[in-house]
């Protein structure tokens, strides 16, 4: 065991055995040489698994890729089988989210669908009535135009529901979203007397000017709910009662968070991440409907096993076994590019690119891939090992400007 040292002493002790200073040079030397040898190897390590794509990857990719238009119609019929689909984006992607809307109303073509997409839960309390066709006056909502057309022409049952996912991890910066979410809720009590005092209580969020304050309006907010309750349908006590949690959540969230992503924040922002999908899809199972969720890949990744793509396809028990996780992948073309063909084998990406010139879309099964091959895919960012990060992958043909 090492034991302690005086500063002064120009030794350091070992097994209470003083080192002379010209041994302690020779232990720094070999420390020194030893980290270059650690980072060499690693090194070669990763040139190593580079060398390990296959030589026919372009063949193996061509022969598993599945190219489609904008109908979707040639995804295999199985796919529609499942209880939830999660389409995982790059956020703030217009074409990512243009897909999400189209594959919804591919969907829909065929069963009733839910779609959640990631954002704040507080706008489904504007978007579910909207997409329904009866829009609240409190908020005003633009529908995607493929939705809008699609439910244009369907019986209520048979319109594509949207609504949202996620705390409302903007009440540190911006409460003015959440003030009108309230206002909503308290807007639907049967009681005067109650849409006065709650109107009077929801007005004060806005001087809450800490995250303690904040806290402790919260708890007087719900209090006053409560006493008011019963001027409430059955349905809108059990979405007061949640949205409230969700509020002390969503103010415990951006108390807590930092900029890794990890830690006591994140997992409160991720557990009610998770109580938003559970709502959706109880709205889905009432609907009898498919529940497609547009979130963030990162909520999708197998190798990361708190996030919702894990969870819902193995651990929550209703959906166990009937979950499918697909990875929107935007693939970016430039008329000026110049063709290099000694980039196609050297990625999937790069593969499916050459592969896709000719059409928007492109559906790739990982597990399909992997199966066709003796080699580890474990090269590719889209796996972890012999392991695929989601089930499959949309690629999206993006033009660049």
């Amino acid at each position: 065991m090492y034991s302690s040292c005086p500063y002064e002493s120009p030794n350091i002790v070992f097994d209470n055995k003083a080192l002379p200073m010209k041994s302690m040079f020779h232990l720094t030397v070999r420390a020194l040489f030893l980290s270059v040898a650690i980072c060499f190897l690693c090194s070669c390590a990763s040139n190593l698994s580079r060398e390990f794509v296959p030589k026919d990857l372009h063949d193996l990719v061509k022969a598993n890729l599945l190219p489609l238009g904008d109908d979707f119609e040639k995804l295999p019929e199985t796919l529609r089988e499942n209880e939830i689909i999660f389409l995982g984006e790059v956020h703030n992607v217009g074409p990512l989210r243009e897909a999400a809307d189209l594959f919804s109303v591919y969907l829909a073509n065929h069963k009733p669908v839910v779609y959640a997409y990631e954002s704040v839960y507080g706008f489904s309390l504007f978007m579910e009535p909207a997409s329904l066709g009866n829009p609240t006056p409190r908020k005003r909502i633009i529908l995607p135009k493929c939705i809008e057309q699609f439910n244009s022409s369907q019986a209520v049952d048979k319109k594509i529901l949207m609504t949202t996912l996620d705390v409302q991890h903007n009440l540190g910066r911006d409460k003015t979203e959440a003030v009108v979410c309230l206002q909503e809720l308290a807007g639907r009590s049967s009681s005067h007397v109650a849409k006065t005092g709650l109107d009077e209580m929801i007005a004060q969020l806005a001087n809450q000017d800490s995250f303690v304050d904040m806290g402790r309006y919260l708890k007087r907010l719900k209090h006053t709910f409560v006493r008011h309750i019963d001027t409430f349908t059955a349905e809108d006590q059990n979405e007061i009662r949640f949205f409230v949690d969700l509020l002390e959540a969503s103010n415990r969230f951006a108390q807590y968070k930092n900029p890794w992503g990890t830690g006591r924040g994140w997992d409160i922002r991720e557990k009610y991440f998770t109580k938003t999908v559970e709502r959706a899809y109880r709205k889905a199972q009432k609907r009898n409907a498919i529940l497609l969720c547009r979130v963030g890949t990162t909520h999708i990744r197998a190798d990361i096993k708190k996030m919702q793509g894990p969870h819902f396809k193995r651990a929550y028990r209703p959906t166990k076994g009937k979950v499918a996780c697909i990875s929107m992948v935007p693939l970016y073309f430039d008329d000026n590019e110049p063709n290099d063909t000694n980039e196609v084998g050297k990625s999937i990406d790069s593969a499916v690119k050459h592969l896709m010139k000719e059409h928007k879309y492109g559906y790739l099964s990982l597990d399909d891939l992997q199966k066709s091959t003796d080699y580890s895919l474990g090269f590719s960012r889209h796996f972890y090992g012999k392991r695929p990060k989601y089930d499959r992958i949309l690629f999206v043909r993006i033009f660049k400007k």
